[in-house]
């Protein structure tokens, strides 16, 4: 049976491929390698296209002309391959177990369908249990004949040191702010995307992905309430109720997006770029001490991966919020 395998990547990650295809061409394409950066990059749909490339035995040197074209929209393609295995957190768990990993390894031992390489893309990887990260440890260290894994992960720094110095690293990096938005243009012209553009971190498929979550409008309505909520203005339990009614997993990302743009600020890092407006929110983050702006943002990422938990989400933001809000501003450190 033909297989029909979109092999474009989106224009940023031509700098990732043409350094695996350089890689490849000189025969030191390893056996492990690690694609990291934000969400919203396309990492996932990259390693898709890298492992059906090995998998169907693309040549090397025709990864560089083949594969990078402007992709127009972010949806990813369904690539199934029997050689091609995909590893990530159950629906109902949020860490990735030793037995699929163990599962995975008894794959890789198996003849491959189709007489080529066998890949696996562990998607997600830093949440790896401490079990199945010492399980897949043995894998990277002793690989069998033809197998490829690629590791995809947002945060590679809580992956362990022994995972990270066995993968060779490929940093997936936003695109300068106008290219992205020339690119986002094309997506759906006429849309002002700078705004959403800027609530993404620089990252156009969150922007896309916030598009169709409205959040344009809804930054401006949030960041009005939450600096009311920081100032001591509202009951702050009715707020929050009403921010996590309906989707508190978009509105916690938005919270967390903030609060890092307001720390980097505060750092004396480069926010020119960031296109949010001064206002209100701004104004009231900044007058809280530092130390109680960063316990709020690790109590928010806390929050985030507890929320299909069955937790009570809005019983530990109205803490969080409540301890920041009463935080003196002569603490800042």
């Amino acid at each position: 049976m033909k297989l029909s395998i979109d092999f474009r990547v989106h224009p940023w990650q031509a700098e990732a491929v043409a350094t695996l295809a350089g890689a490849a061409a000189r025969d030191r394409l390893g056996h492990a390698w690690l694609l990291h950066g934000s969400a919203g990059l396309g990492k996932y749909r990259l390693a898709e296209t890298l492992g059906a490339a090995l998998v169907c035995g693309l040549p090397a040197r025709h990864w560089a002309e083949s594969l990078p074209a402007t992709l127009e929209t972010a949806e990813a393609p369904e690539v199934l391959l029997p050689d091609l295995h995909r590893l990530m957190p159950l629906p109902d768990k949020h860490t990735i177990g030793v037995d699929q990993v163990r599962a995975l390894i008894e794959q890789f031992g198996y003849t491959s369908h189709g007489g080529g390489a066998r890949v696996a893309i562990i998607s997600l990887a830093e949440q790896l249990t401490v079990s199945a990260a010492n399980s897949l440890l043995k894998t990277l260290e002793e690989p069998p004949p033809g197998a490829y894994l690629l590791l995809v992960s947002h945060v590679p720094g809580r992956l362990p040191a022994t995972l990270r110095s066995r993968c060779q690293r490929i940093a997936i990096r936003p695109p300068a702010r106008q290219d992205a938005l020339a690119w986002l243009a094309a997506v759906e012209p006429g849309r002002d995307w700078t705004r959403l553009l800027a609530l993404s971190s620089g990252c156009p498929l969150r922007a896309v992905s916030y598009a169709a979550k409205d959040m344009d409008r809804r930054d401006a309505e949030w960041s009005a309430a939450l600096a009311e909520a920081l100032t001591g203005g509202g009951v702050l339990s009715a707020q929050v109720d009403g921010w996590l009614k309906d989707e508190p997993a978009v509105f916690l990302s938005w919270l967390e997006g903030r609060l890092e743009a307001t720390l980097l600020a505060l750092a004396g890092g480069d926010v020119a770029d960031t296109g949010r407006d001064a206002g209100a929110l701004p104004a009231a983050l900044a007058g809280r001490p530092v130390s109680a702006l960063f316990g709020l943002r690790d109590g928010v990422r806390r929050l985030r991966r507890l929320v299909n938990s069955g937790a009570n989400l809005a019983l530990g933001l109205e803490a969080q919020l409540a301890a920041c809000r009463r935080a003196p501003a002569q603490g800042r450190v």
